[in-house]
């Protein structure tokens, strides 16, 4: 088994300062890969990790997963390639930081219409990294926001998989568990991952957020976990509270 490099900087999710606003400037928030007219359609909704716009005042240039060497080395792009290799498949990609970001705001049923009216049969839910609980309270408060959130974008009968945070969040990530068992539906621990420089971009960008984004070995690994979850299934889940 290959030794793994620890993350000797003591990252935490609380250090990320990449700011969560003007993620997607000069780009809209949403795209789609595959075959439009494909019987099984796959929604993707997260944050700087899933696709973040350029950001000239943070050394980040492109419009792919942060921080990746390049789009095909993303999450998205290398968990849509698998799936696409095998199966006829119509992939949307929403940036949904702003979600994250107010949360806590009221929001119409219609401002998800696209999202709804994509009537994905798979949703990923990879978000998480943008919020801050500071109390029992906030993260029952988050419970329901997500159950909220997810009510608006799926139809009925939709599968959802739940990950952690890159970064470990032990609020964010209990609430994430929580819904994950109400409703009954896969979790995928990313946690460790953030735990060790490798599965970051340390050293190839100035600024430290980015750099402590998920490198091309960390978005291999989210990927890889993605797809065994959702084609390789080997035992069942076990429950969230082991993973959290």
């Amino acid at each position: 088994m290959q030794k793994t490099k620890e993350n000797k900087s003591g990252f935490t999710i609380s250090d990320n300062d990449v700011p969560s606003d003007g993620q997607m400037r000069n780009s809209t928030t949403t795209c789609f890969l595959g075959n439009e007219s494909a019987p099984h359609r796959l929604l993707i909704v997260g944050n700087s990790i899933t696709r973040h716009g350029p950001k000239d005042d943070i050394g980040w240039n492109h419009d792919f997963g942060m921080a990746a060497s390049c789009a095909e080395c993303d999450y998205v792009h290398l968990l849509t390639s698998r799936l696409m290799a095998d199966e006829d498949i119509l992939v949307m990609v929403r940036q949904f930081a702003s979600w994250e970001r107010s949360y806590k705001e009221a929001t119409t049923k219609e401002y998800y219409t696209p999202e709804f009216s994509f009537s994905a049969d798979e949703v990923i839910f990879r978000l998480g990294e943008n919020v801050s609980l500071k109390s029992d309270e906030e993260e029952a408060d988050f419970a329901l926001a997500i159950r909220e959130f997810l009510d608006n974008i799926c139809p009925e009968g939709t599968k959802i998989y739940f990950t952690t945070c890159f970064w470990k969040n032990e609020r964010v990530d209990r609430a994430i568990c929580q819904v994950a068992e109400e409703m009954q539906m896969p979790l995928i621990d990313l946690g460790d991952l953030g735990l060790y420089d490798e599965n970051m971009a340390i050293g190839l960008f100035w600024h430290g957020g980015v750099a402590h984004h998920p490198g091309d070995l960390g978005m291999q690994r989210i990927a890889e976990r993605l797809y065994r979850a959702m084609r390789e299934p080997s035992h069942p889940e076990k429950p969230c509270s082991e993973k959290i």
